[in-house]
């Protein structure tokens, strides 16, 4: 799947189906080491050769990969 003609490397993936995959806190959190204040978010994964990372974005509501890079409010490197 990764890397390949349905999620290329470098490109940005909704993590979920159709829909962004939101995140609701009520809590202040830190998630691999980035604060992540109470509210909602979404998730995106970034695949790419070397690595992927989890994607907060604070843009929330959009459908599939209407992504706002400016949006970002954290990166998070994944293992």
């Amino acid at each position: 799947v990764w890397g390949g003609t349905l999620v290329p490397f470098d490109e940005i993936w909704r993590t979920g189906a159709n829909a962004s995959t939101t995140l609701v806190t009520s809590a202040d959190l830190v998630i691999g080491g980035q604060p992540v204040q109470a509210g909602k978010y979404s998730l995106y994964t970034w695949p790419t050769g070397q690595g992927y990372q989890l994607v907060i974005n604070k843009q929330t509501g959009q459908w599939g990969t209407d992504y706002d890079q400016k949006q970002d409010l954290a990166r998070v490197p994944l293992t």
